[in-house]
């Protein structure tokens, strides 16, 4: 029985990171690398189970820069930028970022791009990107294979933002024990450690990490998360949009080509921060009205919009104005919602619009 720290001890790191781009370039059909999560019928559940709960605790947002760290072919990298996330995959074998590479370019996402994918290459020490530049990290199945956990655990604080998350999903802490860990490690270079949490928790926090989350899914395999400070939502997902809103009037009577401008007060009763500018206005705050005629039937969705000048974070008050005109005379009802950008409604999560009944003489 090979234990895993005789490897850590016989191998260099640049040994390790070697005989990873070895695997990569003896790979003759790197198509089932590519098409993960689907490429195999018995791996495809447990694959997609570990993904959900991987990015459900990883709070993602839309336009959010995210770190994949062991990214292999890129396949989760791809998903990610689908998701409109900016996407860096980053690897120890350059072998299989080339893969990643074609795999964007041949298979590119539906839609457009928020950012254009990066790619690094990882010298097994340092991560090419400066300190704070990202929003979340994820590392699947790749925790297990590394040596300098300490160090590779300082680089994810360090180019995390503050806020920041990494979420894990790994084997368990038997892993190193099974027929095909043994295999591995007798037969190549590759180190197949057990995923001590207990021992990584307690690396995390002397980093300055400061919560620790962990959850047993299949097959005894761990989803786990360790955060930089706080993680604050924001508009860019829909986790805690909420406002209590208060219009100046209920009632008005306007003229057929008047403008009507009517002021609102609004309180950021939730727990997400509002942007008021994002890339492609992707999370952005606004103040909108939907219009609707005499019986209340729907004419307008995206009837006016009203930017706001700064970002609103929750427990704050603010005061908002929307200008509108009518396109004929008679009677019209206004519904005053947020909205945030390619998100959603806020009325779609909870909240409750201002009614505003208007006569249009």
């Amino acid at each position: 029985m090979i234990n895993p720290q005789e490897v850590i001890e016989k191998y260099s790191i640049k040994d390790l990171c070697e005989s990873a781009d070895d695997y990569y370039k003896s790979i003759a059909n790197p198509w089932p690398q590519m098409a993960k999560p689907f490429s195999s019928v018995v791996e495809a559940p447990e694959l997609l189970i570990n993904m959900g709960q991987l990015l459900s605790g990883l709070k993602l947002g839309k336009t959010m820069r995210v770190l994949e760290f062991g990214a292999g072919a890129c396949w989760f990298s791809r998903f990610l930028s689908q998701m409109q996330c900016a996407t860096v995959a980053c690897d120890t074998s350059a072998t299989a970022i080339g893969i990643g590479k074609r795999l964007f370019h041949e298979y590119p996402i539906i839609g457009d791009y928020v950012a254009a994918p990066e790619f690094l290459v990882f010298d097994g020490h340092r991560i090419d990107l400066p300190d704070e530049s990202v929003d979340r990290i994820i590392c699947f199945d790749t925790f297990h294979h590394i040596p300098n956990q300490e160090e590779v655990l300082a680089e994810f604080f360090r180019v995390l933002r503050d806020g920041g998350i990494a979420g894990f999903s790994e084997p368990g802490r038997y892993h190193s024990r099974s027929p095909q860990s043994q295999y591995e490690m007798a037969n190549f270079k590759v180190l197949e450690n057990d995923v001590d949490l207990d021992g990584i928790f307690k690396l995390a926090n002397r980093i300055g990490f400061e919560q620790c989350q962990a959850t047993i899914v299949n097959a005894g395999k761990t989803v786990f998360f360790i955060h930089k400070g706080v993680a604050m939502p924001d508009s860019r997902g829909h986790e805690g949009l909420a406002y209590a809103m208060k219009a100046e009037r209920t009632s008005y009577k306007v003229g057929r080509s008047e403008q009507l401008v009517i002021d609102v007060d609004i309180l950021n009763s939730g727990g997400a921060k509002w942007l008021c500018k994002n890339f492609g206005d992707l999370g952005v705050v606004k103040l909108g009205a939907h219009l609707y005629d005499a019986n209340r039937n729907l004419l307008n969705l995206d009837f006016a919009r009203s930017c706001f000048a700064r970002d609103v974070l929750p427990g704050e008050s603010v005061s908002n104005a929307i200008t509108v005109t009518f396109p004929h005379a008679g009677k019209f009802y206004l519904s005053l919602d947020l909205v945030s950008e390619s998100i959603c409604w806020f009325e779609n999560v909870g909240a409750t619009p201002a009614q505003i009944e208007v006569t249009v003489q």
